[in-house]
């Protein structure tokens, strides 16, 4: 069984397609995971599209796995 850890992000830019988060340290975020969104709930697959000192890059993943 898979552990879930969570971790705090700002959510800088979304869209459609992905979104860029703001995060103290992204060492550690897989290439993929669920990102929620609260309070809207928004639920979505992602895939890590880049990588900077404090921030990521996600594409949304839909119809994948």
């Amino acid at each position: 069984m898979f552990g879930v850890a969570t971790v705090d992000c700002i959510v800088r830019n979304l869209s459609e397609t992905g979104a860029s988060l703001e995060i103290a340290n992204p060492v550690g975020v897989p290439d993929e995971f669920i990102l929620l969104i609260k309070p809207e709930s928004l639920k979505r697959k992602c895939r890590v599209a880049w990588r900077s000192a404090n921030r990521i890059g996600v594409q949304f993943l839909f119809g994948e796995g």
